[in-house]
């Protein structure tokens, strides 16, 4: 089919378009449609506390999301997220 000269060639030729084109979609990410997802957001924050943690501080300390933002580093609608993954909920009076 080819000899082993074109063939080296052709694998060489291929290697280079995809890293060009590997250098061309870091430099030009796709428009519109999703973002690629951070580390962050697919294994979670590093310092999110245990759930039982989170409610000791949330329902028998009565600490504020706000409280607890702080006290983690992290957004209040972060610290409402967990609650609600770990279905925490403040009785309603």
């Amino acid at each position: 089919m080819y000899d082993e000269t074109e063939r080296v060639r052709r694998i060489e030729s291929a290697e280079e378009f995809v890293q060009e084109f590997d250098l061309y979609r870091f430099l030009h990410p796709p428009r519109g449609g999703k973002k690629p997802i951070k580390k962050s957001a697919r294994t979670g924050c590093a310092n999110r506390p245990a759930p039982e943690e989170l409610r000791r501080i949330y329902l028998a300390e009565g600490k504020t999301a706000k409280e607890t933002a702080e006290k983690y580093g992290v957004s209040v609608p972060t610290v409402r997220r967990w609650l609600k993954i770990y279905g925490i909920r403040k009785e309603k009076k």
